[in-house]
Order: C-alpha cells, then sequence, then structure tokens
C-alpha cells in the first residue's frame, strides 16, 4: 500500500452514495492508483468518461472470475517504467517525480492523473517530439487506441494550469502534424 491507497482499485460504476466516475475522479486527482470499473452498462457513453480519466480498464458484467483476474494483471503489467529520481527543472517549472509534484514559481499546480503523467513522459523525454500514438501508449497505456482527442483534450487542460495558451507557450510545444515536446530541463541533460 502506498500512502493510504492500494496500487489498484476495484469500483462499481453505481454505488449509493456516489457514483464510480466521480469516486474514480476523487483517487486519481491525488494517487497513482490503478483504477479498474466493473459495471452492468456496457455503451461507449458509460465507458468513455471513466476511461478519459484514466481508468486502466473498464470491465462489463458478467464476467468471470478468470477474466477478471487476466485484466487485474494485464492492468499491473502495463504500469511504467520508474520516473527519474532527479527533478526536472525548466524556469519557474519543476517536476518532483518522487513525490509526484509539480510546482510553477514555488506554488503546487494540482493535477488530475492523465495531467501528470503526460506532462512526466513529455519531460523525461524532453526535447524528443512524441507523437500522440506514442503517448496513448504510454500515458493511456493503450496501444491500440486510435483516438487521439483525450491527448489533445488533456493537453489543453495541462497547458491552462501552466498558465500557458496559444500565444504563450512555455513548456510543451506543439509540432503540427507529428506531435508534442518540451525543452530540456536540468535533468534532461542541461541547465
Amino acid at each position: 500500500m502506498v500512502g493510504r491507497w492500494p496500487r489498484l482499485t476495484l469500483l462499481d460504476l453505481t454505488m449509493p452514495g456516489t457514483g464510480g466516475v466521480d469516486l474514480t475522479q476523487s483517487i486519481l486527482t491525488g494517487e497513482d492508483v490503478l483504477v479498474i470499473l466493473l459495471s452492468a452498462r456496457g455503451r461507449a457513453d458509460d465507458m468513455g468518461p471513466a476511461l478519459e480519466l484514466g481508468a486502466a480498464d473498464y470491465i462489463v458484467k458478467p464476467y468471470s472470475p478468470a477474466e477478471l483476474a487476466a485484466r487485474i494483471w494485464a492492468a499491473l503489467r502495463r504500469r511504467n517504467t520508474p520516473d527519474p529520481l532527479e527533478p526536472y527543472v525548466l524556469g519557474e517549472l519543476t517536476i518532483d517525480y518522487a513525490e509526484r509534484r509539480v510546482t510553477l514559481a514555488g506554488e503546487p499546480v494540482p493535477l488530475a492523473l492523465m495531467e501528470y503523467r503526460l506532462l512526466a513522459e513529455l519531460s523525461v523525454h524532453a526535447e524528443s517530439v512524441l507523437t500522440c500514438q506514442h503517448l496513448l501508449a504510454r500515458v493511456w497505456r493503450d496501444k491500440n487506441k486510435c483516438d487521439i482527442r483525450p491527448v489533445r483534450s488533456t493537453m489543453n487542460k495541462l497547458r491552462r494550469r501552466l498558465a500557458a495558451d496559444a500565444d504563450n507557450l512555455t513548456y510543451i510545444f506543439t509540432e503540427p502534424r507529428v506531435g508534442y515536446r518540451m525543452a530540456v530541463g536540468e535533468t534532461a541533460g542541461g541547465e
């Protein structure tokens, strides 16, 4: 158990008091926990919001114990490699991988899990242009996904949190029709 959350949480989409999507958002905003949602509802408009928030999987009932076990093991295997030990620093932006904390000019920047994963992936590969397919595979952990809207949506939210607009891109740059990149920070090879 890391902190107060386990490494993986199974949630039913429909629960008394709060919904599985709301609880998933609450968990993933502050913790790096795999969340697998279980539901009798198998429609895309039920699955989409949960998966876009960062749920590791969505399993439709009825399911067998063998399927559940296989999906849990698959989610655990897809976890990314460990983050670098040293923080990434670029101007006023600091990413402390060990603490999963981002600050801008010394002030904390609250990030949802997918926003943090996207920023961490870009910073670890600073100065490399990462395609949307690369980001889908590494951040969303889905190599077969073709829909790049989650990348664009999360990128827009992340840029707003970093106080950037289309005319003031300081940290994350768009390479048209290719992908995104970040400049080299202190831990990525320069000062």
